[in-house]
Formats: structure tokens, sequence, C-alpha cells
């Protein structure tokens, strides 16, 4: 619950920076409000929003490893690295607290152990990415 929170605020103030530095850059452009499939479109706003998701994401990825190894500790998890060349392990630890987990995580696999599964991260933001430019690039040339 505490890790939700934190990623709010830091979302909402990599937002607002993000928001203001991209008014900045287009600053000298006249900005116009113009009528889009979904009414006034702000893309800057937009652009902000995913980009300081993304941005909060990577941050608290490593936060995030953790609390779901706490959450299944204990149970026996046949973890597959498809990122890396390492063979699948079983994973059946009882951590002892989250500096226990921290050195343990780090010592058995490496930093890189914290990352594990971050490409299925990358993957969703380029396809939503994807579809948010396809959306707002398809209403800016359909809907007058």
């Amino acid at each position: 619950m505490a890790l939700a929170g934190v990623r709010c605020v830091l979302s909402s103030i990599l937002h607002e920076m993000i928001y203001k530095l991209l008014l900045k850059i287009r600053s000298d452009k006249k900005m116009e409000a113009k009528q889009h499939l979904f009414g006034v479109v702000d893309i800057d706003r937009l652009c902000a929003g995913v980009a300081s998701s993304f941005v909060t994401d990577m941050c608290t990825y490593p936060l995030e490893t953790m609390l779901v190894r706490a959450n299944i500790q204990g149970f026996p998890v046949l973890l597959d690295d498809v990122e890396g060349s390492s063979a699948p392990f079983l994973l059946s630890t009882n951590y002892r607290g989250w500096r226990d987990m921290f050195l343990t995580i780090r010592t058995m696999e490496g930093r890189w152990g914290f990352f594990k599964g971050f490409s299925a991260m990358l993957l969703h933001y380029f396809f939503e990415g994807m579809i948010l430019f396809g959306l707002h690039r398809w209403s800016t040339q359909n809907v007058t």
C-alpha cells in the first residue's frame, strides 16, 4: 500500500515537471486547441502522463520485485530467465526481512535479479505508446 502511494506521488511530481518542460520547449510556437475525436486534446499532457508513468515504473521496479518476492516466499516457484542466458531455477526462500531479501537477491541473482520481467514492462509501454500515437494521429487527420 505504501509503494502505491510513493508511485502516485512520484508520478504526479514527474508529470508536472515534464508538462512544464514540454510547454517551455513549445513556448515559441503558438499553442492552439484543436478539435479532435475526443474533444480538446492536450497532447503535451498526454505525453507527460505516459513519460511520468514510465519513469515511475522504471524507478520502482526493483521495489515491486521485492514486494512480489515477499508475497510468494515459502512457495516453490520456477523462475525462467527469458531475458538472459541462465537456465531456469527453483526459488524457494524464507526471507528474514527486507534487508535479507535485498542481500539474497543481489548475491544469488546479481543486481539484474531485481529487473526480472523488465522487458515485459517495456513491451507494455511500447504498445501503449503505439496505440495512443495512432489514435492521436488518426483523430488529427480524420476529424476536423
